[in-house]
């Protein structure tokens, strides 16, 4: 356990990642260093979202702090996941609402883009701890 949560694989374990930063689960085989490698440049944050789509990241960033700001007022900016789990509803009734700007000046588009990228977080998340076999604490074992 490091700060509170589940140890990932072997190669993060000294750094604290915790399994939800790690992309390799204790539990299954380990990457090489090439294959390591090979993830990462099949997934370019830069030149394949950021590049792409400056002002919408933007945007989201910035809905990001409005709905923080409504939610967990004078709080550092998190993602409070447990005050709304409802994703799929709540991007399509922002996608209904597209081209217009919401009461609190957010973009509905915006907020569109924000609830697909926290479905997307909360499937991959699932998987994860699917993946993830608990370890007996010392006092478990028999």
């Amino acid at each position: 356990m490091l700060d509170g949560r589940e140890q990932c694989c072997h190669r993060h374990a000294d750094q604290g990642l915790g399994k939800s930063r790690c992309l390799y689960p204790a539990n299954e085989p380990q990457p090489t260093n090439s294959d390591e490698a090979r993830y990462r440049k099949q997934r370019p944050i830069v030149r394949g979202v950021l590049d792409y789509f400056p002002d919408a990241v933007m945007e989201v960033a910035y809905c990001s702090w409005v709905g923080n700001e409504q939610h967990n007022p004078g709080e550092q900016l998190h993602w409070a996941k447990e005050k709304s789990t409802d994703e799929a509803d709540a991007l399509v009734r922002h996608l209904l609402e597209r081209g217009k700007i919401d009461s609190d000046g957010v973009r509905h588009s915006a907020k569109v883009a924000w609830r697909a990228l926290a479905l997307l977080q909360r499937e991959i998340e699932s998987e994860q701890d699917a993946r993830t076999v608990r370890e007996p604490k010392v006092n478990e074992i028999t």
